[in-house]
């Protein structure tokens, strides 16, 4: 009976060890998720896993009997942070990109600056394509 004890709690105690392992993994995922590559979308086969840290090659598989409750709310928070930086900086650049393109091509502009009746109507407009720039915005 003591060894059937013993064998328990130290099948019991390594489990926890490695629990404990995951859960600090997935930590890192949700606190350094450009240190990870996320394969979620470009999985061809499900033995594949959803994500590996790319400096050592540890890896992660969602559907996971081990993987904590707590990482499916923290994934969904991490990937609307992602969206929301990343999409905003698509906007920054863009628009940075059309006001260089008016410093560096101004004839290529239609300068509407003293002939607006209404403020919405844009400062400037390429005349190729109607892309628009408000100085306000």
């Amino acid at each position: 009976k003591l060894m059937e004890m013993e064998d328990k709690l130290a099948t019991s105690s390594s489990s926890t060890r490695a629990s404990s392992a995951k859960e600090h993994l997935w930590q890192d995922l949700i606190d350094s998720p450009h240190e990870w590559e996320d394969f979620r979308t470009k999985k061809r086969n499900p033995r594949f896993p959803d994500f590996k840290r790319k400096e050592d090659g540890m890896s992660l598989w969602f559907d996971s009997y081990d993987t904590p409750d707590w990482v499916a709310t923290k994934l969904m928070e991490m990937e609307d942070k992602l969206a929301t930086s990343s999409s905003s900086t698509r906007a920054s650049s863009a628009k940075e990109h059309l006001w260089q393109d008016l410093i560096d091509s101004p004839h290529e502009w239609e300068d509407f600056r003293t002939k607006k009746r209404n403020p919405r109507f844009p400062d400037f407009k390429r005349k190729e394509d109607g892309m628009s720039l408000w100085f306000d915005s």
